[in-house]
């Protein structure tokens, strides 16, 4: 497999048209965080940059997701489940991911499986020793 961190403005538009989940269009990391967790269930981008934070100990953490959360729903990978008004009057949008998102989640993380196995490969070489 061939991997490019720029493949053009093509993204991800349905099962017949895949191209590489290292779109520029996407940010991956993020990407690949906020639709694992919707994959679980409906929820709020808050929620979402809590639980990335306190389930890795502090060492990930994002200041927003709200900006990457409304390009997902523009390319169709997520959409607005509910809204709730919290506690404190604040309007909570929970979301969830489409079949769209789980077919470009299901891509990218075999592509990132594939990428990590090769990096290893190079890294366990004598080249860089």
């Amino acid at each position: 497999m061939n991997y490019s961190l720029y493949k053009g403005d093509d993204h991800y538009t349905s099962k017949n048209q895949k191209n590489t989940c290292f779109s520029p269009r996407v940010t991956k990391e993020p990407t690949y965080l906020l639709s694992l967790f919707l994959r679980q269930k409906p929820m709020y981008i808050y929620e979402i940059m809590s639980s990335i934070s306190k389930m890795s100990d502090g060492k990930i953490s994002f200041c927003t997701l709200y900006a990457l959360s409304n390009k997902l729903q523009k390319l169709g990978f997520v959409r607005v489940a509910s809204k709730e008004v919290s506690e404190d009057n604040r309007i909570r949008v929970y979301l969830s991911i489409t079949e769209t998102g789980l077919d470009y989640l299901s891509d990218c993380i075999a592509s990132y499986k594939d990428f990590n196995h090769d990096i290893n490969e190079i890294l366990s070489t004598d080249v860089l020793k």
